[in-house]
Parts: structure tokens; C-alpha cells; sequence
């Protein structure tokens, strides 16, 4: 009678374990494949692990939906281990453009174009631009090669590299010509000061001379 409640104990415990036991109990493990199959992905990114279980769990072990991929992907109504209905969401999330992280690039380029991470926001590829538009010169630049300088296939001579012009004639000279305009050196303008000074000197030397002479003749008288 007493080894019964030891029996009973170990076999629920021996339930939880098979319920609990596969670490993958909550995963399907057909996802991975049917979503690289769906959208043409030849590798999935290095951050989905080994298998792929974590675009949408948390953990390898699987487990509840816990990345944002996973509950896009959850929020289309994908019950476990129905792969068909996996496709029909991929469908619609490919076609709405989704983009889980909101790094601006959908869901279905980060995967199948870029192998980026659906569920970060830093992991993302910036696309390069459009080549082949601008404008005119475009499509009909690059059938008609270098030649055609990009106007729709009519061809522009852009003429020699260094153009030669005729030679004008002299003008006539004349015989009349401007004087050119006198110019005055230091040493000439120093000359001229000097002759200068000396003239109000002697002029003042004989005005003295003859005051001199007109007041002795004033005494003598």
C-alpha cells in the first residue's frame, strides 16, 4: 500500500516530463523550411540559429512567440504544425510589405535579398540607388554608348579640342602722341627747397643791410 503513492508521484512526474520534455514543444519544426521554400531564401540569417527557431522564439528551445517576426507571422492566425497556413500568412506579410523591426525594409527583402535580421533594427542593408535613370540621357546614353552624350541618340560633334582663329589686322598707328606727365624725384624737390630758403635768406640779409645803412644815416644828420 505505501509503495502506490511513490508510484503515483514518480509517474506524474514521468508526465511532465514528456509533456515539458522536447525542447521544442510550443515550435514546429517544419517552419523553417516551409518559410525558406515560400519566399525563395536560399540561407537564413545567422541570427535565426541553427534551425531557424529563433525568428520567432525567444530561445532555441522554442517555447512562447517572442520576437516581432514571430508575432506577425502568430498575429495571422498560424495555428502549430500547419504549414499551409504558414504560406498563406508569408503571402499576405509579403504583400502588406510588414516590417516587424521598423528599419524601413520589409520583412520579405530583409530575408530573402538582404539575409538580414527581421527582429533588430540595426541589422538592415541601405539599397543602393536605381541605375540607368536621370533623366533623357539615360536609356538612349547607354544603347548608343559614350559617343551619343545622352540626347536620344543624336550624335553632337563637340568640334576640335583647341579651335585655331584668324589673325586680325594692326590698327593704323598716328603720329600724335600724348607727352608723358612729368615726374618729380626727391632730389629734384630738395634742390628746389633749398634754392628756396636761400633766396628768402639773401633777401632778408639785404633788407637788414639797408635798414642798417638808413639809421647810421640818421644819426649823422
Amino acid at each position: 500500500m505505501s509503495s502506490k503513492p511513490a508510484v503515483l508521484a514518480l509517474s506524474s512526474l514521468v508526465g511532465v516530463v514528456i509533456v515539458l520534455g522536447p525542447s521544442r514543444v510550443m515550435a514546429s519544426a517544419e517552419f523553417p523550411a516551409t518559410l525558406q521554400s515560400a519566399w525563395g531564401i536560399s540561407r537564413l540569417p545567422s541570427a535565426a540559429g541553427a534551425d531557424g527557431c529563433l525568428l520567432c522564439h525567444a530561445t532555441v528551445a522554442g517555447g512562447v512567440v517572442g520576437t516581432p517576426f514571430g508575432r506577425t507571422v502568430d498575429a495571422r492566425g498560424v495555428g502549430k504544425k500547419d504549414p499551409s497556413g504558414l504560406v498563406r500568412a508569408l503571402s499576405a506579410i509579403k504583400s502588406a510589405g510588414t516590417d516587424s523591426d521598423k528599419d524601413d525594409i520589409s520583412d520579405f527583402l530583409e530575408l530573402s535579398r538582404d539575409r538580414t535580421n527581421p527582429n533588430d533594427p540595426d541589422d538592415f542593408k541601405i539599397p543602393e540607388p536605381p541605375q540607368g535613370e536621370g533623366g533623357q540621357g539615360g536609356a538612349a546614353g547607354a544603347e548608343g554608348g559614350a559617343g551619343l552624350n545622352g540626347t536620344g541618340g543624336e550624335f553632337i560633334d563637340p568640334g576640335p579640342e583647341n579651335p585655331s582663329f584668324p589673325t586680325l589686322p594692326r590698327l593704323p598707328e598716328h603720329g600724335c602722341r600724348f607727352a608723358r606727365p612729368a615726374t618729380f624725384s626727391f632730389l629734384g624737390i630738395t634742390l628746389v627747397l633749398l634754392a628756396g630758403l636761400s633766396l628768402v635768406a639773401r633777401r632778408r640779409s639785404s633788407t637788414g643791410s639797408s635798414l642798417n645803412r638808413h639809421e647810421r644815416a640818421t644819426r649823422w644828420n
